[in-house]
């Protein structure tokens, strides 16, 4: 069932203004139609009588005729149309005569995209209230929520990283304002790809919903909680609160979470802070903090205490990596196993006595290595960056099987086996048979473990068999399968552009669609396929 959008009308005696209003957020995204803009109140009174706008949002100084007679007018005709009024800090007192006149609420200039979003949202939920579609405009209220939520979460990531720079001392002031001290509360929660397919929901309303369950448990209305668009199992909460507050409710969220989503849910809280300048600091010290714990360790809460109590060991010594190197150079599958099951100790039963950070840095470490040998071939370099993404999925649910098959498979599938391939050839159906499930579930999370499952065969074999078969090793097919998939995406959402009945997708919405949780490691692979990034390829396509 389609929905009308919601109509609005821009007035301003000021061009760049109109003009700013318009491109500042993606209004068709929001459900809301921009029906015209006026550059006076007479011109806006002509306006409002011709198109019946359900919102206005006009300036209160205007020639002909103020803001003020502009919303006395319109209120005495259609007492319903929702009125937002743009002034500067001096026009404050013209600000209080507009409310009594029946303005809904204002934005002060120069105004910005969470402030407009914020407007917006409590205005829509007015019309909600009053309006007789009321099925109508509650699914209108739910996708403008959903398209704020995704716009805020792209404005507060900023603040997490040092480069990221565009907006960021304008949300800093915004937050400053609202916060004199806060705590920040990271949540990593695992498997929300998995968890997205699996309930046949999109990420973007997985992340939505997770962010209302939150909010509905902590019950506290003052907080800002965002997720971080480049690391989706992350969500960042804000709270006015006391440690013994924060660690008591986080306590009872991170259990009901768990419940409800079936995942591992980490929490990190951090000490009282009073300014916004470090927060990429704090949230890189909240990561450490969450690294810093014992694989599969039972603990879900931690603070900046947690990680001063840790002692972190360097578990590949320099004459482990010469010899790594030297076996790896060698092509010698026996001494390379021997090196890193057993000297190393990177297996089952040592790693539960490793912290999450020592088995990240030693798998980037094993890596590398290999890497620096297969340098240059750009298959295996690409096959290489496959399994350290596949590997980082593994680590974020604590997988040991999949952890120790995944070095196993990078052993198998760099240095090819001098045994006859007869077997694999005489599995020539079977294969074709993986190659088809690849084609069907390609925006699943597939894993060496799970089509191991599917078709009941070891690991190791089906690798080596999918690699004589088709000609191409079994994790760069489903890389090639899923950018194939991501240009023929790219494609429709540039033929829907304008589109009343197609909804084009942004990059981002694409990455998910096509199993990728990280949008930077999909535009990485899309580069090293293609030969340019998606955002390039979708601009030589236009």
């Amino acid at each position: 069932m389609s929905h009308k959008p919601l109509k609005l009308l821009l007035a301003d005696d000021e061009p760049w203004i109109i003009e700013n209003l318009k491109t500042l957020i993606s209004w068709k995204d929001l459900s809301i139609e921009l029906i015209d803009s006026a550059s006076d109140g007479e011109d806006a009174l002509r306006k409002f009588k011709d198109h019946q706008p359900d919102i206005i949002i006009t300036d209160i100084n205007m020639p002909f005729m103020d803001g003020n007679e502009l919303i006395e007018q319109v209120k005495s005709i259609a007492p319903a149309v929702q009125i937002i009024v743009l002034s500067g800090y001096d026009d404050f007192s013209y600000v209080r005569q507009a409310l009594i006149y029946g303005a809904v609420d204002y934005l002060l200039k120069p105004v910005t995209k969470t402030s407009l979003i914020d407007v917006l949202n409590r205005t829509v939920t007015a019309i909600t209230e009053k309006n007789r579609d009321e099925e109508q405009k509650v699914l209108a209220h739910e996708k403008l929520l959903q398209a704020g939520s995704l716009i805020t979460d792209a404005e507060y990531s900023q603040l997490l990283y040092d480069d990221l720079v565009p907006d960021k001392q304008t949300l800093i002031s915004e937050l400053e304002l609202e916060y004199s001290m806060y705590s920040m509360v990271l949540f990593k929660i695992a498997e929300l790809n998995t968890i997205s397919r699996k309930r046949d929901i999109p990420l973007h309303k997985l992340v939505f919903n997770l962010k209302k369950e939150i909010k509905k448990l902590l019950g506290i209305s003052d907080l800002v909680l965002f997720n971080n668009i480049y690391s989706r199992s992350d969500f960042i909460l804000l709270m006015n609160a006391d440690r013994t507050l924060l660690e008591r409710i986080n306590g009872n969220i991170i259990e009901s979470l768990e419940k409800r989503f079936g995942t591992r849910v980490c929490v990190y809280i951090s000490n009282a802070q009073y300014s916004f300048e470090k927060f990429s600091f704090i949230y890189s010290e909240g990561s450490l903090a969450l690294s810093l714990r014992h694989f599969k360790d039972k603990k879900n809460i931690f603070n900046s205490d947690s990680a001063k109590k840790v002692d972190i060991r360097k578990r590949m010594l320099p004459e482990q990596e010469r010899k790594l190197l030297f076996a790896i150079e060698s092509r010698n599958k026996v001494m390379i196993r021997d090196i890193i099951y057993y000297e190393i100790g990177f297996n089952r039963s040592e790693l539960q006595k490793w912290l999450i950070l020592e088995v990240h840095q030693t798998l980037e470490h094993i890596i590398r290595i290999f890497q620096q040998v297969f340098q240059t071939d750009a298959e295996i370099i690409l096959l290489l960056e496959n399994y350290q993404y596949m590997m980082q999925m593994a680590l974020q649910t604590e997988d040991y099987d999949e952890l120790c098959s995944l070095i196993e498979q990078v052993i198998e599938d760099t240095i090819p086996d001098s045994r006859s391939s007869n077997g694999a050839v005489s599995m020539k159906k079977t294969i074709e048979s993986v190659s088809d499930y690849i084609d069907e579930n390609y925006f699943s999370s597939i894993s060496l473990s799970s089509l191991s499952s599917q078709f009941a065969i070891d690991r190791s074999y089906l690798c080596r068999s999918f690699k004589a078969v088709t000609g191409e090793n079994l994790m760069s097919a489903i890389s090639r399968k899923r950018i194939e998939k991501a240009q023929e995406y790219i494609r429709q959402s540039i033929m829907a552009q304008g589109s009343r009945t197609q909804k084009e997708l942004s990059l981002t919405d694409i990455s998910d669609l096509v199993g990728y949780e990280e949008y930077s490691y999909f535009n990485k692979v899309f580069r090293k396929i293609t030969g340019v990034s998606p955002s390039d390829y979708k601009a030589g396509l236009k």
